[in-house]
């Protein structure tokens, strides 16, 4: 993956495309999941870990605002978009 300037974030997200964010964190900052709960996600939010043997890299995924969020529960699935609209 390569960097791009904020210009170019804007301009691609302005067009609707996909556009992935990251931060490599190393060492000595919070846990995934005291990160994950600073952010004060208002809405659907989730978090995917990845966490290997000790002293393995550990890889999460934080995201906030998806587009699609899909339930399952009692032999049911729904889906909401952002738009709100619910099947």
């Amino acid at each position: 993956m390569s960097r791009s300037s904020y210009e170019e974030f804007r301009h691609a997200a302005k067009a609707g495309n996909l556009v992935t964010v990251w931060e490599d964190v190393q060492g000595g900052v919070p846990d995934p999941v005291r990160a994950y709960r600073r952010l004060g996600t208002n809405g659907a939010s989730f978090i995917l870990e990845n966490a290997g043997p000790e002293g393995k890299i550990r890889r999460s995924v934080i995201g906030t605002h998806p587009w699609l969020v899909v339930t399952f529960g009692a032999g049911r699935m729904t889906t909401q978009g952002n738009d709100g609209c619910t099947s």
